[in-house]
């Protein structure tokens, strides 16, 4: 039986009628009574609160994404997925998309993000869960991973900040040390939350990726710290890169219609280059620190 497409045949509240009591509709029935008893009262008491009412919800909810739903954890066996609970994971190997120095950062909120300690950029960005490290920490532990959720995006190639000649210079395509730039390793806070360090010379830059909670929707929040004793005037951030960018009401930027991005700190400006938009920013310093943060929802 297909059971992805049970919640275009039944509808909800028969179905939320029927795992409650089977054997009312049908004496003799084969199915299991899972939720047994009158009250709202669970077998499972440490799942959802142990109410009974809120797990057949919650069931509903996962047969209504139809062929889009997740293998439920535990189904598959061998898996070793990691689930960040009360702070976040960081899985530091080989992920898909982010090349072979990945620090991966799943976060409670249910967003994870790869950074791509090569070229020193975000290199992918999702939601939901966040890895199944059994291709790594079983055997051989050789390959690739990719991330374990869904609405993974691929954020641009290159350097997220670099030296320009002028705002119509070609973004560099070279690799980040060969541009100059250092990886300094992450700082982690109280919480267990990274924030990532690397320079340009002498100038330092600390970016702080943190998670934006507002009602039921979740956003990324990155929030970065250059300073510099001699701050240079040719330093550049890039927010974004995409077919088309357009500007839209509260600061926000549309980017292929995939992702929104906001920039505080600092003016962004779209502009055209190698058959691509980007947006980007000039750093501006005030005395040796110049503060920019970029906010990300998809």
């Amino acid at each position: 039986m297909d059971m992805t497409i049970m919640a275009k045949r039944l509808r909800q509240d028969w179905f939320r009628r029927y795992v409650d009591n089977p054997q009312s509709f049908r004496q003799g029935t084969r199915m299991p009574d899972a939720w047994p008893g009158e009250d709202d009262k669970s077998l499972l008491d440490d799942v959802l609160d142990g109410r009974k009412q809120t797990q057949i919800q919650a069931v509903w909810n996962y047969l209504s994404d139809g062929p889009r739903a997740r293998t439920p954890a535990g189904v598959v066996t061998g898996s070793l997925e990691l689930i960040p609970t009360f702070e976040p994971i960081l899985y530091r190997n080989f992920i898909e998309g982010a090349g072979p120095r990945a620090i991966g950062v799943g976060y409670p909120e249910q967003l994870s993000l790869a950074f791509d300690a090569n070229d020193l950029r975000l290199a992918l960005i999702w939601q939901g869960a966040f890895i199944d490290a059994s291709k790594h920490w079983v055997n051989r532990g050789s390959g690739f991973q990719g991330p374990a959720g869904q609405k993974v995006l691929q954020l641009p190639a290159g350097t997220t900040f670099a030296a320009l000649a002028d705002g119509d210079a070609t973004w560099p395509g070279a690799p980040a040390k060969e541009q100059g730039f250092q990886f300094r390793g992450y700082r982690l806070s109280k919480e267990g939350r990274p924030t990532f360090r690397y320079s340009l010379g002498t100038t330092q830059v600390e970016d702080f990726p943190s998670v934006v909670v507002a009602g039921p929707k979740a956003s990324l929040l990155r929030k970065f710290t250059v300073t510099a004793d001699k701050p240079p005037s040719d330093l550049y951030l890039r927010a974004a890169v995409g077919s088309a960018i357009a500007p839209l009401d509260g600061g926000w930027y549309d980017v292929d219609g995939q992702l929104r991005v906001r920039i505080a700190g600092g003016t962004a400006v779209v502009r055209s280059s190698g058959g691509k938009q980007e947006l980007i920013v000039h750093v501006e310093f005030q005395g040796a620190k110049a503060q920019i943060s970029q906010e990300y929802d998809w």
